[in-house]
């Protein structure tokens, strides 16, 4: 089953670094395949490399779609971390 929630990156430096690499371990944890979306391009959240090429700065809006059983619960882990705060459910 798929879900789909957008996010805002609201750190300071957009999403660097460090911000991936907590939404990595974040993604790692659930099953589910999870995507985002923003600038048009797509990422994998389960690689940094790929989160990083999506070159998102402070105030993007990233569509973030996660297929699996534990695709919710990936959403909601995910729209608690530093980095992103959550636009819709």
């Amino acid at each position: 089953m798929k879900h789909t929630r957008t996010f805002l990156v609201k750190g300071e430096h957009g999403l660097h670094a460090r911000s991936v690499a907590e939404l990595v371990q974040v993604a790692m944890a659930f099953q589910a395949d999870i995507v985002f979306s923003g600038n048009g391009v797509s990422a994998n959240a389960k690689s940094i490399l790929s989160l990083l090429l999506l070159g998102a700065v402070k105030g993007t809006e990233l569509t973030a779609t996660a297929d699996g059983t534990d695709g919710s619960d990936a959403l909601l882990a995910i729209g608690q971390t530093s980095c992103l705060s959550g636009l819709t459910p």
